[in-house]
């Protein structure tokens, strides 16, 4: 199975819990990028795209099977596997795409964060 993940620049600056746990985080997403199934790749503040700042989602071919793709709000989960809106998450995803720095400036991005001495207050 592959997984490659567009994840928005914001996580560089934005803790989720302590210092620590975001650090680990981080750490982690260094680790599975070495992984040859797994691709992690940054969004810029500055890209035009705004496609997955409204919630996550993931899509999800399946050999032998129709596309699907499930959809995470802050209150609810969804999957949809056919229709406008499976197509227009496939667009999405494709306009993220175009923007997304490649993973190895990514990780150099999340390697760089970590050098530097955080001060969140």
């Amino acid at each position: 199975m592959l997984l490659w993940a567009f994840l928005d620049e914001g996580i560089l600056y934005r803790p989720i819990g302590s210092e620590e746990i975001t650090r680990r985080q981080l750490e982690h997403l260094i680790e599975m990028s070495e992984r040859d199934n797994v691709t992690i790749q940054l969004l810029p503040y500055l890209a035009m795209s705004t496609t997955g700042l409204g919630g996550s989602f993931t899509l999800l071919p399946i050999d032998g099977e129709p596309d699907a793709a499930y959809i995470e709000g802050t209150l609810y989960g969804q999957i949809r596997d056919q229709g406008e809106e499976l197509e227009m998450l496939k667009r999405r995803l494709e306009k993220m795409r175009a923007e997304v720095y490649p993973q190895r400036t990514s990780i150099e991005l999340i390697r760089k964060r970590l050098a530097e001495e955080w001060i969140w207050s």
